[in-house]
């Protein structure tokens, strides 16, 4: 047989000086590689207290992020240390690093089936959360949830349900109650609008943070900014533009509805428009609060009034439909049906809110036909 061969380590053979760039143990005899990490601020502080490579350096940033930068013999040995991190890691550099890591997010979104985003307007509008998850990032889109509403107002003034419901505010209104379905609940989707605004959004930290790093310009804005001008009082002022050629009973019972499906009732004065002026929102705010209603009306509105209804009885006017909006905003919010869909494409969610919808409402038996045979006359009532 073929006597064993061995091998001496040369005497000036030094582990240490070889695996110096080495992130774990490759190894390179070109230079080693600059890589710069971002990471988010949720992970700051775990990052900064160890010594993750003997060459690392960070960078303290204004707004919480660190900055991390070390010389390593082979990048791609980092890749599954970096995602183990998630979204809180973003490689800027080297440039091949950070393809690697946009190919496996592909990879992963095509598992599980999520559309690659681009920013196109209802993209964008997507981002903005309407509820959020607690102990979580997770978040509901508030546009997701003025469908949500918005359908279950349509179930409930559909022929499957029950009448009352259809008479009651077709009384109050003074409209056709056979043709509310077709433009009452586009008003009903409206009741949130306040949420697409720079006051709405600074209110979740880490939504807010979020945000600002997709690129939205919440300006100098602070949570405690945003609790001095509630969401719906913020909605009543951005659509008095919309219904300013209404009938006055039929604006001012719409407008109590937006800004009273909260259980208070209180209108839009100067002091509150100048305290949404204040925060100087960039164009883009008001262009995706359009891009809302346009979406929202093509998708409610079947036939709109050729003349809209005026109320006889405002009150009355009020208190119908700021009920109805307040069923409906209950209904619309239960996790249990409406959970959290924020990487689920608009088209999708339209059918799955509908379905949702649907579900609810009978399941709260509200789909039932109501019949009562109790004698209305007064003198069947008291013999």
């Amino acid at each position: 047989t073929k006597p064993p061969e061995f091998y001496e380590i040369p005497d000036d053979f030094d582990p240490q000086a070889l695996l110096a760039s080495a992130w774990g143990v490759w190894y390179t005899d070109d230079q080693p590689q600059e890589v710069v990490l971002l990471f988010s601020k949720n992970v700051a502080a775990r990052v900064k207290e160890t010594l993750w490579h003997p060459s690392q350096k960070t960078e303290e940033l204004p707004n919480g992020r660190i900055r991390w930068r070390a010389q390593i013999a082979e990048p791609k040995e980092m890749l599954p240390w970096i995602r183990g991190w998630g979204a809180d890691a973003e490689v800027l550099e080297p440039e091949s690093l950070k393809e690697e890591i946009k190919e496996h997010a592909r990879q992963l979104a095509a598992t599980y089936n999520i559309m690659a985003q681009t920013n196109t307007p209802t993209t964008r509008l997507l981002r903005l959360w309407g509820k959020t998850v607690t102990k979580s990032s997770l978040f509901h889109p508030a546009l997701y949830h003025l469908f949500d509403v918005a359908h279950v107002a349509q179930q409930l003034l559909s022929p499957r349900a029950t009448i009352r419901w259809r008479q009651a505010l077709g009384s109050a209104l003074n409209a056709n109650p056979d043709t509310l379905h077709e433009w009452l609940p586009f008003l009903i989707a409206l009741h949130d609008l306040g949420k697409l605004s720079v006051p709405f959004q600074v209110l979740n930290d880490s939504q807010a943070n979020r945000l600002q790093e997709e690129g939205f310009d919440l300006g100098k804005a602070t949570k405690e900014m945003g609790r001095e001008l509630h969401h719906t009082i913020i909605g009543q002022s951005l659509l008095q533009d919309m219904v300013s050629g209404w009938s006055y009973a039929l604006k001012t019972a719409f407008l109590s509805m937006v800004g009273g499906h909260h259980g208070i009732y209180r209108m839009e004065n100067r002091s509150d428009r100048e305290k949404l002026n204040k925060f100087n929102e960039s164009p883009e705010w008001e262009t995706l609060r359009q891009h809302a209603v346009q979406l929202l009306h093509s998708h409610f509105v079947s036939h709109w009034p050729e003349t809209l209804p005026e109320p006889e009885n405002m009150s009355a006017a009020i208190v119908a439909l700021n009920g109805f909006c307040i069923l409906c905003d209950w209904l619309g919010s239960d996790e249990n049906y409406f959970t959290p869909k924020p990487n689920m494409p608009l088209a999708e969610y339209i059918v799955h809110s509908r379905q949702q919808a649907y579900q609810r409402v009978k399941d709260a038996g509200l789909l039932q036909t109501a019949v009562s045979h109790t004698p209305a006359t007064f003198k069947d009532l008291f013999p």
